[in-house]
């Protein structure tokens, strides 16, 4: 019974503590060098998480400083590829958060599997190939997706608009994959 209050009280602090946004914001800023950039992946991950785990654009200081901490690490990393296109991208609203939610996403596929697989997705060019049609690329947008369906299908979507919809009733059906690309 000790060791699993203790357990419970430890991820309680680590929970808390990691979860300063604006201080991790304010480090990635800063940032030089791509092992800084990896130092910070699992601090990264929790901002991703909580984001995921909030209402649609919540207006809280901490829900903003987790957003700028994500966009302003995947500007400067070298070992992660958030795939800006594909069909789900494509049909989200031009003016819609939903754009960010979505490489949030990916984001959080990414992570789990550097951080729980030790293995990067990284797509590379190659000739005669379109990049969308690359196996990676379309395990990210795919991986990604799921996650983001599982965002849109929990929370209180009314702003979707008839694509995404459609989109999210496809994930429903297990039919997200020949949606995006079919």
């Amino acid at each position: 019974m000790k060791k699993i209050l203790l357990i419970v009280l430890l991820t309680f602090f680590k929970i808390g503590y990691s979860q300063d946004f604006e201080k991790l914001y304010k480090k990635v800023s800063n940032f030089e060098s791509q092992e800084e950039y990896d130092n910070v992946d699992s601090d990264i991950q929790n901002a991703v998480d909580y984001l995921l785990n909030r209402p649609y654009k919540e207006e809280t200081k901490k829900y903003y400083y987790a957003h700028k901490s994500l966009i302003t690490w995947m500007d400067g990393t070298s070992n992660y590829r958030i795939i800006i296109g594909g069909k789900l991208m494509d049909i989200i609203d031009e003016k819609s958060y939903l754009k960010n939610i979505y490489m949030a996403s990916m984001t959080k596929y990414l992570l789990n599997e550097h951080l729980n697989n030790n293995r990067y997705v990284h797509p590379e060019k190659q000739e005669g190939i379109k990049f969308i049609d690359l196996p990676e690329v379309q395990e990210i947008l795919f991986k990604g997706g799921e996650i983001f369906m599982e965002y849109l299908d929990k929370n209180d979507m009314s702003l979707l608009n008839k694509n995404l919809k459609k989109a999210l009733k496809q994930y429903k059906k297990g039919e997200l994959r020949s949606f995006m690309f079919e």
